[in-house]
């Protein structure tokens, strides 16, 4: 899941050149990790860890659905349209997908096992994942043509 976000995260920093995506990310990530430092039993989470993670997440769907907008409002050359418009919905996929995990979270009440929460099929969206990466790294591909060194960190170097 956390893994899935940072792939958007990266691609939309790239493409916006925003130095504010990532920054953003990184505030809720530090926020996160401090709220979940000391925590131990990821099967009783719940009271202010719980509402820091909803609130963390939510940031985290609205820096998405800010950067679907700035993909929306670029106007790319024609030879690059087809591979842009497949990155757009590919991220409006993958946006709606978190969207949908982060209303599941939003109704959450604790104590929550949190790892049984993450682990349920309902909250998988790594197909969404996989065609953003696959469509993000078709629009690099074409950009590429434009401009040699782009890279849109579309994929983890570990992959």
């Amino acid at each position: 899941m956390v893994h899935a976000a940072h792939h958007a995260q990266d691609a939309l920093a790239a493409v916006l050149e925003a130095d504010d995506v990532d920054e953003r990310f990184a505030a809720n990530d530090a926020e996160i990790e401090e709220a979940f430092a000391d925590v131990e039993d990821l099967t009783q989470v719940e009271g202010e860890l719980l509402d820091a993670f909803k609130e963390t997440f939510a940031n985290n769907v609205e820096i998405i659905n800010d950067g679907l907008q700035g993909i929306e409002d670029l106007n790319p050359p024609d030879e690059v349209q087809e591979a842009h418009d497949a990155f757009r919905a590919a991220l409006a996929e993958f946006a709606g997908a978190l969207e949908g995990f982060g209303e599941r979270v939003d109704d959450l009440e604790g104590p929550v096992d949190w790892e049984a929460f993450v682990t349920d099929p309902a909250n998988n969206f790594e197909e969404a994942d996989q065609r953003f990466t696959a469509a993000c790294l078709t629009f690099q591909s074409v950009g590429q043509q434009y401009v040699a060194d782009l890279n849109l960190d579309c994929a983890d170097q570990e992959e």
